[in-house]
């Protein structure tokens, strides 16, 4: 057997789960898988059976996930080459593996340590650095499992992740796993648990099936709009100019009630300025006159973000997350990370988690969003940057099992 820091390769078990999780980093967040599969995550990395394996085992399904990637790259940056593209993705994975290695184990460990491992590793992957270029995160599983409990669902959910990332199964005399059956008094323990969680989630499935907790309904009075633009001009003549064109008769012939809410998507708006606010106002009074409330993607100076407008009301809300190199090159600036809740209160009283497009696929700006108990998600995105790649889906798949969390409503507006 060889030695050294690849000795994992011999180990025919490390390459198995290294292959399953790739499998799960591909269909996970795909309409042919499903977030439930993310909790899986825990046993392939915490029967990894050294620290590389661990490494690898993270590395698979962050490449996998990642797939869109260097073709996103490539839509936003036409000049970019494909070896710097490749490059990229790469180093992208490796952010991820890197904390899965580190907060790996060694099987020798006792039961306290690993249940203590686990938490500590969805937690790196929850938060920036690591948490900003993190797509997938295994408490999506939440949606599943403990549909409309919330945070306290998403707690369960890194319990039951503890639980399973510490099992540890026997080898055989050629080193492959054996029937799944834990050794030791403490393990069996874990197991018992473990079994006892699930069980105890199949009966709240079954009690919540059919209700609004295990799928979300829908507000009739909050309307989300879809556009076809790609990628929208940074001119400001021009922006006017699409905003007449196609925004404005798209809002109008979707003839809102009064007391409506219209979302519009991310950027769309390009950049925020007075006479731009008082542009909405002219353009759309009737709207405005009847209570009506606007939330439309706009920038600023340091970024991106969505604007509340009503008739006598504004308020801007600067994005949590800002897509990694891209939308940090924006007008030349760069967007820090911002660690608040996008809650907005509206006329009606309503609570509104609004998202922006990348924001989906990353955790912690959500999570802040669900300790406000919003009653609705308003998701605004623009992806034209993600044509002819699987990320939309992922993005779709993501917002559907945070409302599915929050046992709320979803409403979208996507320009593509």
């Amino acid at each position: 057997m060889p030695s050294g820091r690849f000795e994992w390769l011999a180990d025919g078990r490390d390459v198995i789960l290294c292959a399953l999780a790739a499998g799960i980093g591909l269909i996970a967040l795909q309409p042919s898988g499903s977030p439930l599969l993310l909790i899986l995550l825990a046993l392939f990395w915490g029967h990894a059976s050294t620290r590389a394996s661990a490494f690898f085992v993270g590395f698979a399904f962050c490449f996998s996930s990642a797939a869109s990637l260097p073709t996103a790259l490539s839509n936003f940056f036409p000049n970019l080459s494909p070896l710097l593209a490749t490059s990229t993705w790469i180093a992208y994975a490796s952010v991820g593996a890197a904390a899965f290695a580190a907060c790996w184990v060694a099987p020798k460990a006792g039961l306290t340590r690993r249940l203590i491992s686990g938490v500590i590793l969805l937690t790196v992957l929850a938060v920036p650095p690591v948490g900003a270029v993190f797509w997938g995160h295994p408490v999506l599983a939440a949606a599943e499992f403990f549909p409309g409990m919330g945070l306290a669902g998403i707690a369960l959910t890194v319990v039951l992740w503890s639980l399973l990332g510490s099992l540890r199964f026997p080898p055989t005399s050629t080193g492959s796993p054996v029937v799944m059956i834990p050794t030791g008094s403490s393990d069996v323990a874990a197991w018992l648990i473990g079994i006892s969680v699930v069980s105890a989630v199949v009966r709240f499935q079954v009690d919540v099936a059919g209700g609004e907790h295990a799928t979300p309904h829908t507000i009739s009075s909050t309307l989300g709009a879809d556009f076809n633009l790609g990628r929208t001009s940074t001119n400001q003549v021009a922006q006017y100019r699409y905003l007449a064109d196609e925004v404005l008769p798209t809002i109008k012939s979707m003839s809102p009630p009064a007391g409506a809410v219209v979302l519009l998507p991310e950027s769309i708006a390009g950049v925020n300025t007075s006479a731009r606010l008082q542009w909405w106002r002219g353009e759309l009074d009737e709207f405005f006159s009847q209570n009506g409330t606007l939330v439309v993607g706009e920038y600023d100076e340091h970024g991106k973000g969505m604007a509340v407008i009503s008739k006598t009301g504004y308020r801007y809300y600067p994005a949590r997350q800002s897509t990694p190199l891209a939308e940090w090159t924006l007008e030349g600036s760069y967007q820090a990370f911002g660690m608040w809740s996008n809650v907005a209160i509206l006329r009606t009283g309503s609570r509104y988690a609004l998202v922006n497009c990348y924001e989906a696929l990353t955790v912690w700006p959500l999570l802040l969003d669900l300790a406000k108990s919003p009653d609705a998600i308003l998701f605004g995105s623009n992806q034209f940057w993600a044509k002819g790649t699987r990320a939309p889906d992922a993005m779709s798949s993501a917002m559907q099992s945070w409302a599915k969390i929050a046992g709320v409503p979803l409403v979208s507006a996507v320009n593509r």
